[in-house]
């Protein structure tokens, strides 16, 4: 199965790939996301959603608003890092379409397997072994990413502050934000 990240509107019909991800308002390293209203626009194509950010408190009502309006369009899969994303597709039984993208996390056979266990889909790390690799390949329910970039890590804390904080460093930053 050939499967792509699209990157703007202007060409879908261009795509030829198997199955078409949609960046969404849940998503990260995007230039540009598709809104509900265009999800139309792919009713003949398989589709899956991105939404690999990490949700925060506030935006759960968001997030759950906006997945109960995908649900009458034609969604093969919902691709998710943040649990959060899961826990509300199987409120609205849709859990059979979540695909759980950690990135770098997913890096083990063992880690596969548990996933599978619970019935749930991985798009598997490229931070495994070969053996790993191959072990899950034979296994079901699974995707690999082969090539491709994709963000190695994302967090919406100030990372350095926090160590710095807790390292006790007095040392400023030229960089205030962080």
């Amino acid at each position: 199965m050939i499967v792509t990240e699209i990157k703007s509107l202007e060409r879908i019909n261009e795509y030829n790939a198997n199955l078409l991800i949609l960046p969404t308002i849940f998503s990260t390293g995007c230039d540009f996301v598709v809104e509900i209203d265009k999800l139309s626009l792919f009713d003949n194509k398989n589709v899956a959603l991105k939404l690999d950010k990490i949700i925060t408190e506030d935006e759960l009502l968001l997030l759950d608003d906006y997945i109960k309006q995908t649900i009458s369009y034609n969604i093969k899969y919902y691709i998710y890092t943040d649990m959060s994303v899961y826990c509300i597709l199987k409120k609205y039984n849709l859990e059979h379409k979540s695909v759980y993208f950690s990135k770098t996390i997913n890096c083990s056979t063992n880690d596969i397997k548990q996933y599978n266990n619970l019935n749930i889909k991985c798009l598997v790390s490229t931070e495994l072994t070969l053996d790993d690799l191959i072990k899950i390949s034979n296994l079901q329910n699974n995707f690999i990413y082969t090539y491709g970039y994709f963000s190695i890590f994302y967090s919406k804390r100030k990372l350095l502050s926090l160590y710095k904080q807790y390292a006790s460093l007095d040392y400023e930053s030229q960089n205030k934000k962080y």
